[in-house]
């Protein structure tokens, strides 16, 4: 016997080894495996194998199983203990943990399967805070799903707790579609998106080229939301499925273009149903160079006479509600508040117009103001005066020098813009009346009368600029009712006439309302309340089940 031989059979001796029937029992008088390891010490691994040749590159453990059973069981019997069933540690630069399923392997079988039958995590993945890695990845190259989820309880199917970062990043490389819901079986919610109190934004859609500064210089047409929705008629007149949209538009297009092409419907629809909010039902605000709104009529076969905006209040309250404001308060001097432009009429008042005063159409025209006398209970009103003819009126006080006359200086402008004056004089403290010497001519006219006499004048001159020089019809008073209008009235009235009767028609909106409801069932739900699962046709896979 060797040296070797004997130093072998002095250690079994010493640590208790057993040779029963070739099996091997180190601490453990009955092996009942070709090695079976009993730790008996209060400290210690119970095996440990150290492969420590650095250019050696076979496996420090390397497992075969001809059987039926698993290569390698762990278990753990203790029911207290909070540490894992294996741990592996990577110092090097490899995966922690490798496996490689044989091509041959059969469908269904899965490379990587958790049987979790009590409360714990079926997986859990610590990732340093350090690494900018994945958490989890997964490489798939086949043409099923890169990832699957059943869920066929209640609970969430996926639950993403993020706090910071981005909750969930979707890369498409191809033509492909990004996010399918498919909800033809039981319905339910697309999308359900809560921010509660905290400020964010429930849905973003990017389409500027990776700057949002500059606009994309190539591209198809891109839509930030798109729906395509065909439902039948609504359960009651009235309701109508609403949502919510919100979009930033950073580039040369639309921030949002809806194209209506049913035979009925409105294009959008705004409603506010709270009856103590005081907010604007639609607010919009223009940095730019443009109107804020702009609303066109383009249709070339209309029956009658069409609306291209109408803005109506349609209530009963006892007040003076407006039903259109415009206002424009640039710098000091400056500013138009409301403008129309027509080929017939710029403006039609049915009606008293008033600014600070009437200025209507049919009726009276007046400025109107708080009464000096009694501000906060009347009004005081003066009246216009109406002629037959297109007039400017001219006035102011002249002095007459030490021979009798006075040069009156008219605007420079009124020459381009008058015609066919009259002139009017009055003095002031003498009963001796100034005279006209000369008329206007070169924008001037000369009065005389007493030396050192105040005089009063007066000049009316019939409107003759570009304008009534292009449309003289413009001061024409007898005028014929054109074919359409005539047997119609302007206030028909007043002529005992049937309202059908008259030329300028209102087309005041009938007050009416809309209900935003949602399908029977399908009210919104809170995150833990059972929500109907994406229906995917799912693979009949049987997967193993532990011992």
């Amino acid at each position: 016997m060797n040296i070797k031989t004997t130093l072998t059979l002095v250690c079994a001796a010493m640590m208790g080894m057993q040779l029963q029937a070739q099996n091997v029992g180190i601490g453990e008088p009955a092996p009942s495996s070709k090695l079976d390891i009993l730790q008996t010490e209060t400290a210690g691994s119970s095996l440990e194998v150290n492969h420590t040749i650095t250019t050696n590159g076979s496996s420090a453990i390397f497992l075969r199983n001809s059987g039926t059973n698993r290569a390698l069981h762990a278990q753990n019997l203790s029911t207290t203990t909070t540490s894992s069933i294996a741990r592996f540690l990577q110092l090097g630069q490899g995966n922690g943990v490798e496996i490689d399923m044989d091509a041959a392997s059969p469908s269904g079988i899965a490379s990587f399967l958790v049987n979790n039958a009590g409360a714990g995590f079926g997986g859990y993945f610590i990732q340093a805070a350090g690494n900018t890695r994945p958490g989890l990845l997964v490489d798939h190259s086949g043409s099923g799903y890169g990832m699957m989820v059943y869920q066929n309880a209640t609970g969430n199917g996926i639950y993403n707790d993020v706090t910071n970062g981005t909750g969930f990043v979707n890369i498409i490389r191809a033509d492909q579609t990004g996010f399918l819901g498919d909800h033809t079986t039981a319905g339910g919610t697309g999308a359900s998106i809560s921010l509660d109190v905290q400020d964010g934004i429930g849905y973003i859609v990017d389409a500027d080229n990776g700057n949002s500064t500059t606009p994309a210089t190539a591209g198809g047409d891109v839509y930030g939301f798109f729906a395509n929705v065909y439902t039948a008629s609504p359960v009651a007149a009235g309701t109508i499925a609403g949502a919510a949209f919100a979009a930033t538009q950073g580039g040369v297009s639309h921030g949002m273009l809806i194209n209506h092409t049913g035979s009925q419907g409105r294009n959008a629809e705004f409603n506010i149903n709270g009856a103590t909010n005081a907010d604007e039902t639609v607010f919009a605000t223009n940095l730019g160079q443009g109107p804020v709104f702009v609303g066109q009529q383009q249709s070339d076969v209309l029956a009658g006479t069409i609306t291209a905006a109408n803005f109506s209040y349609t209530g009963a309250d006892l007040d003076d509600h407006i039903g259109v404001e415009g206002s424009s308060t640039p710098a000091a001097g400056y500013g138009i508040g409301v403008q129309g432009t027509g080929n017939y009429y710029g403006v039609v008042s049915i009606g008293d117009m008033i600014a600070t005063g009437d200025l209507t159409a049919f009726g009276t025209k007046a400025f109107t103001i708080d009464h000096p006398e009694d501000p906060e209970n009347k009004m005081l009103k003066h009246f216009a005066i109406e002629s037959n003819e297109v007039l400017n009126l001219y006035r102011g006080i002249a002095q007459l020098d030490a021979n009798g006359q006075a040069t009156i200086e008219l605007p420079s402008y009124f020459d381009d813009i008058n015609t066919n004056f009259s002139y009017q004089l009055t003095a002031i403290g003498t009963p001796e009346q100034p005279y006209v010497m000369e008329e206007v001519n070169n924008n001037k006219f000369v009065v005389a009368g007493k030396p050192g006499t105040k005089v009063s004048w007066t000049l009316y001159a019939e409107r003759n600029d570009a304008y009534m020089r292009a449309h003289p019809e413009a001061g024409q008073v007898e005028v014929e009712k054109k074919e359409n209008n005539k047997g119609k009235y302007i206030r028909p009235e007043l002529y005992n006439a049937s309202p059908d009767k008259a030329i300028f028609k209102s087309h005041t909106v009938k007050k009416q309302s809309s209900t935003i409801q949602l399908p029977k069932g399908k009210e919104l739900q809170n995150q833990q309340q059972d929500r109907p699962a994406i229906k995917i046709q799912k693979e009949t896979t049987e997967l193993p089940t532990l011992d």
